[in-house]
This record gives C-alpha cells, structure tokens and sequence, in this order.
C-alpha cells in the first residue's frame, strides 16, 4: 500500500476504528506507521491511537514451499541442487515466509 493511499487514526472512520479495536481485542498484532517517514516500515504499536499515525492489523505472512533435489557429483566433493537435476539423490524442502527462507523448516531426505 502506498503512503498516500493510507488513512490516519485521525482521518478514520468510526467503523475502520472499531474494525482495529476489535482486532487489538481478539490478540491480533497492530502494527504502526509514521507516513511522514516513507522509507519507514511497518512495526508493532505499543502506544496507540495517536492521530497522525496510521494503523493495520499484521498481514497473515505469505508462506510458500520450495523444494530442490540433487545430487553429489561423482569426485564427491560439490553438492548441486536444483529444481530438476538429473540423477537426483536427495531432496531439500523448506519454506519462504514473505520470500526469506524459514531455516527451521529445512528437511532433507533420500529419494
């Protein structure tokens, strides 16, 4: 979202505000804005409700799965792995949460 396309706390309406309080009720995250400061990023609101700053719920983090097979060359001494390798051996699976790569999610397996 673009900072000229965001609202203040000040320039909601009641209902966008009731649709933040709510959120804050059931345990969401409320992150926080300064839209004065736009190389600023999104962080978590621990004061409030200030009219010049402009309010969210977190976004859910858009996960996706990647997996790569491959193989040891026969020296035994370089890995390669790709999407679609030939002669695959092994398999690594892991996720990308919001495009940077989860390391508690890595698996390796033998095919």
């Amino acid at each position: 979202m673009k900072v000229d396309e965001l609202k203040t706390w000040g320039e909601m309406n009641p209902e966008e505000k009731g649709a933040l309080l709510l959120a804050k009720h059931e345990g969401k995250t409320i992150q926080w804005l300064d839209p004065k400061d736009p190389h600023d990023e999104w962080d978590y609101a621990f004061n409030l409700w200030a009219d010049h700053m402009c309010y969210r719920v977190k976004p859910e983090p858009e996960v996706k799965q990647v997996i790569l097979k491959g193989r040891c060359y026969p020296a035994g001494h370089t890995w390669f792995f790709d999407e679609h390798p030939v002669g695959a051996t092994h398999k690594i699976t892991f996720n990308l949460v919001d495009g940077k790569p989860d390391c508690l999610s890595i698996q390796m397996e033998e095919l």
